[in-house]
């Protein structure tokens, strides 16, 4: 029987290659088949950073267990996802849209990005909003409970240059690809702000299971409604300014 033991390149835990005759026998590490092994390892991730991003670049695989599956279809739950990941990945947010077609990844390449968040503290609900120039604004929820440990970090109430980071990166679901990648920093302000909201989410624990689950299936009433602009907490803009350069700006 043959193993091979490797490190994941995210955590520097060991996990290991092993071969058919032992195949569903380690259900505690990540596996690599030998298939995928004698083509290069391209990447070597333990069962938990597997979950976490892959590469920020266009034309990569969102995931790392994407890699090579040129044939697989996206499924989620909803159309954009946020994070603040850790291992210097920081503010994400995962777009997932109904086209990938040319003129939408133009679209979502060129446009201004405005970014704004609201807080449903009774059932301690972070809400993103995000909307492309002037389209409609699109929204997705947020619970630091929700992601493990390893897949969630904690930025600083005042935020430093580094957490000001924000990158939106748009996923095709056809492939489960990165399409456009967008990179900016947040106003600081608006930053600090989103950062002591996080803070506060995790401060008061996890939410009560059926009002949070009633409450995240009724955010697209904020949309029917148009209510997205008046319940913001905090907006900014990440656009680009005369010479092209990415610039923030924060409204209330």
């Amino acid at each position: 029987m043959q193993i091979d033991y490797f490190r994941c390149e995210v955590c520097g835990v060991q996990v290991m290659h092993s071969d058919s005759t032992n195949e569903d026998k380690f259900p505690v590490t990540r596996r690599f088949r030998d298939q995928l092994y004698k083509k290069g390892l391209i990447s070597v991730r333990c069962a938990r950073c597997v979950a976490l991003p892959y590469k920020l670049e266009v034309g990569q695989p969102y995931r790392s267990n994407l890699l090579g599956r040129e044939d697989t279809q996206v499924v989620t739950g909803c159309n954009s996802v946020y994070n603040y990941w850790p291992y210097g990945v920081g503010h994400l947010l995962e777009v997932f849209p109904s086209s990938c077609d040319p003129e939408s990844l133009s679209f979502y390449d060129r446009e201004p990005i405005e970014i704004g968040f609201l807080v449903e503290g009774d059932v301690n609900l972070i809400v993103v909003a995000y909307r492309f120039g002037e389209s409609d604004w699109n929204v997705t929820p947020y619970l630091w409970h929700a992601y493990h440990e390893s897949a969630r970090a904690i930025p600083s109430e005042e935020s430093s240059e580094t957490e000001q980071e924000f990158t939106l990166a748009v996923v095709d679901t056809e492939g489960g690809k990165y399409r456009v990648i967008r990179q900016g920093k947040l106003p600081q302000e608006f930053a600090t702000m989103f950062h002591r909201a996080i803070h506060q989410q995790i401060s008061q624990g996890l939410p009560d299971k059926k009002e949070y689950g009633v409450r995240i299936d009724r955010l697209y009433e904020l949309l029917i409604e148009n209510r997205v602009d008046s319940m913001l907490e905090a907006r900014g803009s990440i656009g680009r300014d005369i010479n092209g350069t990415l610039a923030a700006h924060l409204s209330k």
